[in-house]
């Protein structure tokens, strides 16, 4: 889960009781409410793995338990896809922030000169980016998608191409006669 509450669902006992617990967790405000077989969990504040028991049956008979565990994860983690550049070639490497496990990373293009192509090679949080073949503003954007969540966050990134330096040309060889 994302937020601080959860649904728990276990089996209609017949000719006995059910019971939701909370038995252990890093949430210690964590308390779960029992409503038929439903538990209703209010109080999911600390990340990580929250351990929750179904006991069903009676003092007669004897209980069964069962026991669930509730993941809670933090919302996405925010994109940084870091500084302004100037670069003098046609390619670029940029790596984004780190990323949790059950998140994704991905680098797209927004802007480039119009007599460029450039294109983007993908491999999570780092981007390399080709074909920066113009002198000008690259624009990329790095995106976040919190898969469990639902959520993503997106930073952008500057790339300003400059114009290639002209090629130093110096005349071919002379020779000069001291009696000349």
């Amino acid at each position: 889960v994302c937020g601080t509450t959860a649904r728990l669902n276990g089996n209609l006992p017949t000719a006995s009781t059910g019971e939701w617990l909370y038995v252990r967790g890093p949430s210690l405000a964590a308390q779960v409410v029992t409503v038929g077989a439903q538990g209703q969990v209010i109080g999911l504040s600390q990340d990580g793995d929250h351990v929750f028991r179904w006991r069903v049956g009676n003092a007669v008979c004897g209980f069964s338990t069962q026991e669930v565990v509730v993941r809670k994860v933090q919302g996405v983690t925010q994109a940084i896809a870091g500084a302004f550049q100037k670069i003098c070639v046609d390619t670029a490497r940029v790596v984004g922030n780190s990323i949790m496990a059950w998140e994704t990373a991905e680098w797209t293009i927004l802007q480039a000169p119009a007599s460029s192509t450039p294109f983007v090679t993908n491999s999570g949080r780092v981007g390399l980016f080709q074909g920066l073949t113009a002198a000008g503003k690259y624009i990329f954007e790095y995106t976040i998608d919190n898969t469990l969540c639902g959520e993503e966050s997106r930073s952008q990134i500057e790339i300003e191409r400059l114009p290639s330096s002209s090629l130093a040309v110096v005349p071919a060889n002379m020779e000069i006669c001291a009696n000349a």
